[in-house]
Protein backbone atom coordinates (compact mmCIF):
# COMPACT_ATOMS: atom_id res chain seq x y z
CA UNK A 1 0.00 0.00 0.00
CA UNK A 2 2.79 2.41 0.74
CA UNK A 3 3.51 2.35 -2.92
CA UNK A 4 0.81 3.86 -3.76
CA UNK A 5 1.20 6.94 -1.60
CA UNK A 6 3.99 7.64 -3.35
CA UNK A 7 1.96 7.68 -6.97
CA UNK A 8 -0.71 10.10 -5.30
CA UNK A 9 0.62 12.52 -3.00
CA UNK A 10 3.09 14.87 -3.60
CA UNK A 11 6.15 15.96 -0.92
CA UNK A 12 4.39 18.52 0.94
CA UNK A 13 7.92 21.18 0.42
CA UNK A 14 5.84 23.93 2.69
CA UNK A 15 4.32 25.61 -0.60
CA UNK A 16 1.98 23.21 -1.85
CA UNK A 17 -0.01 22.64 0.97
CA UNK A 18 -3.19 23.02 -0.90
CA UNK A 19 -2.49 20.64 -2.99
CA UNK A 20 -0.66 18.29 -1.19
CA UNK A 21 -3.82 18.23 1.62
CA UNK A 22 -6.20 17.85 -0.82
CA UNK A 23 -4.62 14.55 -2.02
CA UNK A 24 -3.56 13.47 1.38
CA UNK A 25 -6.95 13.16 2.33
CA UNK A 26 -8.23 11.38 -0.16
CA UNK A 27 -5.40 9.12 0.20
CA UNK A 28 -6.29 8.57 3.93
CA UNK A 29 -10.01 8.75 3.05
CA UNK A 30 -9.34 5.79 0.62
CA UNK A 31 -7.80 3.93 3.07
CA UNK A 32 -10.00 3.88 5.64
CA UNK A 33 -7.15 6.11 7.80
CA UNK A 34 -9.13 9.78 7.28
CA UNK A 35 -11.55 9.17 10.54
CA UNK A 36 -8.11 9.36 12.70
CA UNK A 37 -7.82 13.07 11.72
CA UNK A 38 -11.20 13.83 11.93
CA UNK A 39 -12.70 11.86 14.87
CA UNK A 40 -11.86 11.07 18.28
CA UNK A 41 -10.81 7.57 19.72
CA UNK A 42 -13.10 4.84 20.80
CA UNK A 43 -13.31 4.80 24.46
CA UNK A 44 -13.28 1.40 26.80
CA UNK A 45 -15.65 0.98 29.49
CA UNK A 46 -14.47 -0.39 32.73
CA UNK A 47 -16.02 -3.76 34.00
CA UNK A 48 -17.83 -3.43 37.62
CA UNK A 49 -16.48 -6.36 40.05
CA UNK A 50 -19.14 -9.00 41.06
CA UNK A 51 -20.15 -8.63 44.46
CA UNK A 52 -19.29 -11.18 46.76
CA UNK A 53 -22.03 -13.33 46.68
CA UNK A 54 -23.99 -11.51 44.16
CA UNK A 55 -25.99 -12.93 41.22
CA UNK A 56 -24.88 -10.20 38.21
CA UNK A 57 -22.50 -12.56 37.04
CA UNK A 58 -24.69 -12.50 33.62
CA UNK A 59 -24.47 -8.45 33.56
CA UNK A 60 -20.65 -8.43 34.54
CA UNK A 61 -20.31 -11.48 31.84
CA UNK A 62 -22.20 -8.81 29.29
CA UNK A 63 -20.38 -5.69 30.01
CA UNK A 64 -16.95 -7.92 29.71
CA UNK A 65 -17.85 -8.55 26.11
CA UNK A 66 -18.78 -4.96 25.13
CA UNK A 67 -15.74 -3.76 26.78
CA UNK A 68 -13.65 -6.42 24.99
CA UNK A 69 -15.47 -5.51 21.21
CA UNK A 70 -14.30 -1.80 22.52
CA UNK A 71 -10.44 -2.33 23.20
CA UNK A 72 -10.91 -5.02 19.81
CA UNK A 73 -12.14 -1.10 18.50
CA UNK A 74 -9.37 0.72 20.15
CA UNK A 75 -6.55 -1.25 18.98
CA UNK A 76 -8.10 -0.88 15.37
CA UNK A 77 -8.18 2.65 15.92
CA UNK A 78 -4.42 3.13 17.24
CA UNK A 79 -3.58 0.80 14.16
CA UNK A 80 -4.55 3.49 11.83
CA UNK A 81 -3.87 6.04 13.38
CA UNK A 82 -0.33 5.40 13.29
CA UNK A 83 -0.66 4.23 9.45
CA UNK A 84 -2.19 7.50 9.21
CA UNK A 85 0.91 9.27 10.81
CA UNK A 86 3.68 7.32 8.95
CA UNK A 87 1.83 8.05 5.29
CA UNK A 88 1.90 11.87 6.09
CA UNK A 89 5.34 11.82 7.22
CA UNK A 90 6.40 9.78 4.49
CA UNK A 91 5.52 12.65 2.05
CA UNK A 92 7.42 15.36 4.14
CA UNK A 93 10.31 16.81 3.07
CA UNK A 94 12.95 16.82 5.83
CA UNK A 95 12.60 20.42 6.41
CA UNK A 96 8.68 20.03 7.18
CA UNK A 97 9.13 16.68 9.61
CA UNK A 98 10.60 18.73 12.33
CA UNK A 99 7.04 20.35 12.64
CA UNK A 100 5.51 16.62 13.35
CA UNK A 101 8.18 15.36 15.90
CA UNK A 102 6.64 14.46 19.03
CA UNK A 103 3.23 14.67 17.92
CA UNK A 104 1.72 11.50 18.71
CA UNK A 105 -1.34 11.13 16.64
CA UNK A 106 -2.60 11.83 13.15
CA UNK A 107 -4.90 14.76 14.10
CA UNK A 108 -1.92 16.51 15.71
CA UNK A 109 0.01 16.09 12.58
CA UNK A 110 -2.45 17.20 10.64
CA UNK A 111 -3.51 20.10 12.54
CA UNK A 112 0.28 21.32 12.71
CA UNK A 113 0.94 20.78 9.17
CA UNK A 114 -2.73 22.63 8.29
CA UNK A 115 -1.69 25.38 11.01
CA UNK A 116 2.01 26.00 9.38
CA UNK A 117 1.06 25.51 5.90
CA UNK A 118 -2.64 26.91 4.89
CA UNK A 119 -2.16 30.35 4.96
CA UNK A 120 -2.64 31.66 1.29
CA UNK A 121 1.08 33.36 0.65
CA UNK A 122 2.26 35.55 -2.57
CA UNK A 123 4.91 32.97 -3.20
CA UNK A 124 2.36 30.19 -3.31
CA UNK A 125 -0.01 31.94 -5.01
CA UNK A 126 2.75 32.60 -7.39
CA UNK A 127 3.64 28.88 -7.93
CA UNK A 128 0.01 28.13 -8.39
CA UNK A 129 -0.20 30.76 -11.61
CA UNK A 130 3.00 30.17 -12.81
CA UNK A 131 1.93 26.61 -13.08
CA UNK A 132 -0.57 27.63 -14.81
CA UNK A 133 1.11 29.61 -17.19
CA UNK A 134 3.68 26.78 -18.32
CA UNK A 135 0.96 23.91 -19.00
CA UNK A 136 1.29 23.46 -22.19
CA UNK A 137 -1.13 21.16 -24.54
CA UNK A 138 0.31 18.00 -26.62
CA UNK A 139 0.17 18.72 -30.30
CA UNK A 140 -0.87 14.83 -30.13
CA UNK A 141 -3.00 14.53 -27.40
CA UNK A 142 -6.62 14.98 -25.85
CA UNK A 143 -6.01 18.55 -24.26
CA UNK A 144 -8.32 17.13 -21.55
CA UNK A 145 -5.75 16.73 -19.07
CA UNK A 146 -3.86 19.67 -19.50
CA UNK A 147 -7.14 21.67 -19.50
CA UNK A 148 -7.93 20.04 -16.16
CA UNK A 149 -4.43 20.75 -14.29
CA UNK A 150 -5.32 24.21 -15.97
CA UNK A 151 -8.78 24.32 -14.22
CA UNK A 152 -7.03 22.88 -10.82
CA UNK A 153 -4.35 25.25 -10.65
CA UNK A 154 -7.37 28.01 -11.02
CA UNK A 155 -9.24 26.80 -8.34
CA UNK A 156 -6.30 26.62 -6.01
CA UNK A 157 -5.95 30.00 -6.46
CA UNK A 158 -9.56 31.35 -6.22
CA UNK A 159 -9.77 29.31 -2.59
CA UNK A 160 -6.61 31.56 -1.73
CA UNK A 161 -8.80 34.66 -2.95
CA UNK A 162 -6.31 35.11 -5.72
CA UNK A 163 -9.10 34.99 -8.70
CA UNK A 164 -8.55 35.68 -12.50
CA UNK A 165 -10.77 37.96 -14.09
CA UNK A 166 -12.72 36.33 -17.08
Amino acid sequence: MSSKIFDAVPVLDGANWIEWSTKMESFLLSTGQWANITGTAPTVPTVPALAAGGTNADAVEAAQRRADRAQDKLDDWNENDGKARGNMRLRLSPAIVNLVKGKTTAKEVWEALRDAHQQATLGNAYIEFKSMLDARIPDDKSPADVLAKIQAHDDRLNEMNVGLSD
